[in-house]
């Protein structure tokens, strides 16, 4: 019988045992074996990696738990993973080093540094896995003002091909030119890399000599130039659109009275927004509320910026307008003005906005 030792404090009385007279706790009193718990007791496992414990009996006690008994606490499946003979492997080796007296090369390899923890810590302050950062990729894809020679002069390349085309059209009618919004989304489907469908250059009508020529060009909207760079900023290739506004005679906000000046200059605005060199950059721009579309590109390769204004009626970068583009602006808004007020008989906005193009990094 191995001895007793006494608890601090004394517990209370088990079992219902009253106390002595004396208020002290009696003497345990050494048990009485029969023969079947002696038998019990030299059964138990001498195994010096046991120790104390009894030998594990998974038909056994461990059966009286598996699934389909009452009070079992396993989902099914989790009783085989819980008796895979590995587990018991792993039970014994972590038992072996628990249970063996520590050696002194124990001691030596707690004393140095863990290469495995340092190379874990390092990875996790490195922040997301790989796998991680490809998902963000997907779902975030990376964007850039900065755009590339090639995609200008392939873009460049369009408005040249539409002015030829446009040179057949009688003086008084157009044809194979396209519309302004028509020649913007050509542009800004191969600027962008956008996906691309086949679109007549113009609306047709029965003047015509025939019918218009077919253009590839940006799945846009060609109701307005406003709905398609509204589109592209859902799609995230824009940001904008930046709002300025003409003052009329009074020097207030035109609104649709007759536009005299600029209230702020876009020139500045567009100078601001391309601030790196070695990049063009490229912006939408929607003049006397929607009614003309135009595509200003942006040479900043070299060490000054060169503005350049595309629309259907000009040739490749044949219309520089670096220190001229207020001027620009206000001479062509000032015209259509009046044109719409004198055969239309309507007042149109004068309001003009900016939009800045970004295109996806590959």
């Amino acid at each position: 019988m191995s001895p007793t030792f006494p608890l601090l404090p004394t517990p209370a009385p088990l079992f219902g045992e009253e106390p002595t007279s004396h208020g002290e706790q009696p003497m345990e009193r050494e048990a009485v074996l029969t023969e079947e718990e002696e038998s019990y007791l030299a059964g138990l496992s001498e195994d010096t990696e046991w120790g104390p414990f009894e030998s594990l009996d998974v038909a056994g006690e461990w059966s009286e738990s598996a699934p389909g008994t009452a009070g079992t606490e396993y989902l099914d499946g989790e009783w085989e993973d819980l008796t895979e003979p590995e587990l018991f492997d792993d039970s014994l080796e972590f038992l072996e080093d628990t249970l063996a007296p520590p050696a002194e090369e124990w001691f030596d390899e707690a004393s140095a540094t863990d290469d495995d923890a340092e190379r874990v810590v390092a990875a996790l302050s490195r922040g997301r896995s790989v796998q991680e950062g490809e998902l963000e990729v997907r779902r975030r894809p990376r964007l850039t003002r900065c755009l590339t020679a090639a995609d200008v002069a392939e873009t460049v390349r369009l408005y040249e091909q539409n002015d030829d085309a446009g040179a057949s059209d009688s003086p008084d009618q157009h044809v194979d030119r396209a519309s302004c919004i028509v020649m913007l989304n050509v542009g800004l489907g191969r600027l962008l890399s956008l996906r691309t469908v086949d679109h007549p250059a113009r609306g047709h009508k029965r003047s015509m000599p025939h019918q218009p020529r077919t253009v590839r060009m940006g799945a846009l909207t060609v109701e307005s130039v406003d709905g398609a760079l509204n589109q592209l900023v859902r799609k995230g290739l824009a940001t904008g659109p930046l709002v300025l506004d003409f003052v009329d005679r009074r020097g207030k906000r035109a609104g649709t009275l007759a536009p005299v000046s600029l209230r702020s200059s876009v020139s500045d605005a567009v100078t601001r927004r391309a601030p790196d060199s070695g990049c063009w950059y490229g912006f939408g721009l929607s003049l006397l509320d929607a009614t003309h579309s135009v595509l200003l590109l942006v040479d900043f390769s070299g060490s000054t910026r060169r503005i350049f204004w595309l629309d259907q009626f000009t040739r490749g970068l044949s219309r520089e307008v670096t220190t001229s583009l207020d001027a620009e602006i206000t001479s062509f808004t000032q015209r259509l003005w009046q044109t719409k007020l004198d055969t239309k008989k309507v007042r149109f906005s004068t309001t003009v906005r900016l939009w800045q193009l970004r295109k996806r990094v590959p």
